[in-house]
Order: structure tokens, then sequence, then C-alpha cells
């Protein structure tokens, strides 16, 4: 596992060996980056589930300029810590040790717009209808943000939740991406 662009590009990640962390593979998390160019630089972003914090840092090497990261399990916790570190990013990292429902709470009550969203739960766990019903239920992501939501491929959402549309959708054995761009509620016009 590495960082495949920008700033920090080569660089090697702590993965952990652990069942608890499946880290995106290096083909996947490229493919990811390359069907969201326009949503990275200068962008605030969100790691939910971050685990090793593997998205949310190649986001910051290539020009984002925050990462939130969600963990709340200590294992990934520490190598996510490690990580950061790894990639000189300490300065732009923000970790909120929380379950991911309590932090998007929390997050909301801040009411900071997010530009890109990354939503990688356990497969199979329900996490990810319910973050995406969250996410737009409260407005969260900026106008022409993206969410990018890695999911097993018996736990496919919906193309639609309100103002988030599904953009691409893209299988990789068991793992499918699915991206999807917000609309504001002025957008007349389809994604």
């Amino acid at each position: 596992m590495r960082i495949i662009g920008g700033k920090a590009k080569g660089r090697k990640l702590i993965a952990g060996k652990t069942r608890v962390i499946r880290p995106t593979r290096d083909n996947v998390k490229e493919s990811i980056f390359s069907m969201i160019q326009g949503n990275v630089e200068g962008g605030v972003v969100l790691d939910l589930f971050a685990g090793t914090g593997n998205l949310g840092l190649e986001a910051l090497s290539q020009g984002a300029k925050k990462a939130i990261f969600v963990e709340n399990d200590k294992t990934p916790l520490a190598i996510l810590m490690r990580n950061i570190d790894l990639c000189g990013f300490r300065d732009r990292a923000e970790i909120l040790s929380l379950d991911a429902e309590l932090a998007l709470k929390a997050l909301r009550r801040r009411a900071e717009k997010i530009d890109l969203v990354f939503i990688d739960p356990p497969y199979g766990s329900g996490y990810v209808d319910k973050t995406l019903r969250f996410i737009n239920s409260h407005d969260m992501v900026s106008r022409g943000g993206a969410i990018v939501v890695e999911h097993g491929s018996a736990e496919t959402p919906a193309n639609q939740w309100g103002r988030l549309s599904l953009r691409k959708r893209k299988r990789y054995g068991d793992t499918v991406i699915s991206i999807f761009q917000w609309r504001s509620s002025s957008d007349h016009q389809k994604i």
C-alpha cells in the first residue's frame, strides 16, 4: 500500500495485520482518484471508517486542503496516526476518534461543508445506506462535491439519495465503487 500521486507519491503506508483493516488496493485507489480529479485540489475531505487513512492521505498528497479522519477502533487508529506522520501531513489532518454516526453529528453541528467524502465501512454492515441518508438529510456536502462509497457487491446503494446522484459505479471483483455527486436544490441540470 502506497501513495500513488502528488506530494508524497511513492511513500509506503503501514497496512497492519488485522482482520479489522481492509485497505483499498492501489489499483482501485488509482481508479477512484482518476474518476474524482476535480474534487480533490484545495478541498476539505472526510474519510469515514478511515482505517489506515489510505484514501484521505492520498487526497492530501494530491492537494486537498484538509482531511478529517474518522476511526474509532484502537488498532487502525494507531496505524492511521503513524501513516499521517510518515506522510508529513499532521498540520492538515484532523482525527475524530468517534463512532461514524457520532462523528457525522459533530461535523453537522460545525456546519463545515465537505468537498469530498470517502465512505468505506465494513461490508454488509448497513452503514452505507445509513450514512448516505444522514449526509443527504443534513446538507453536509458542498455544491458539486463528491461522495465515494466502497462497498461489497451484495450491498449496492440506490442511484439517488435526495440531492445525491450516482455519477459512476465500477466493480473490482467483490468490491464496488459508487461515486455520487451533490447537487444543490437550485441545480436543474442532470449530472
